[in-house]
């Protein structure tokens, strides 16, 4: 990948009205989801730390969403600031959770209740053997591929089938004739 693609050089002068859309835009992807939880009120009491919109404004991005690796963004303010979102989030989170302790149990009920009508469905009931062969395929590859590493060494030794392939291609090579090439010979 070119060097110019993978780092992220942030350009607020060019960007700045674009990135103050996306951070309502995210706000209001967050609020969705409280809402869908918690209920309405609590989505309304959510309030994003403003080291994050700060941060979002200023570099394009959300601090948790900086590697060290692709961006010219200072990683190190990036681990700070999500420290402290991270730590407003948490307190958000536990006063939400005991306020309306009612509202989640009442969604986790929906989901449970959702889970259940589903897995009545015949369309469930007969495609469930079919997940279950799947899961059961699956489970034994892996298993086999855990076998073939467990004891530190492969099976064949390195390039051995690129070697037979080349040696299997050689022998079902059709032998030109003089003044014929090999494509010629071929067909």
């Amino acid at each position: 990948m070119d060097e110019q693609q993978k780092k992220w050089k942030p350009d607020p002068g060019k960007f700045t009205d674009n990135w103050r859309k996306m951070w309502f835009e995210i706000l209001d992807g967050r609020r969705f989801s409280i809402r869908q939880t918690h209920g309405d009120e609590a989505a309304k009491k959510y309030r994003p730390h403003s080291a994050e919109e700060n941060y979002f404004k200023q570099w394009g991005k959300l601090p948790a969403h900086v590697t060290s690796e692709d961006t010219e963004v200072s990683y190190a303010d990036a681990l700070r600031v999500m420290e402290m979102v991270n730590a407003h989030h948490d307190r958000y989170w536990t006063q939400m959770t005991k306020e309306y302790a009612d509202k989640v149990k009442a969604f986790w009920k929906r989901l449970s209740d959702q889970l259940a009508e589903v897995q009545a469905t015949p369309a469930y009931q007969i495609s469930q053997q079919d997940r279950k062969e799947l899961i059961e395929y699956s489970e034994a590859i892996v298993a086999k591929m855990r076998n073939l590493g467990s004891n530190g060494k492969t099976k064949h030794r390195a390039g051995q089938q690129g070697e037979q392939a080349i040696a299997n291609q050689t022998q079902t090579a059709p032998k030109a004739e003089q003044g014929q090439d090999a494509n010629e010979a071929a067909q």
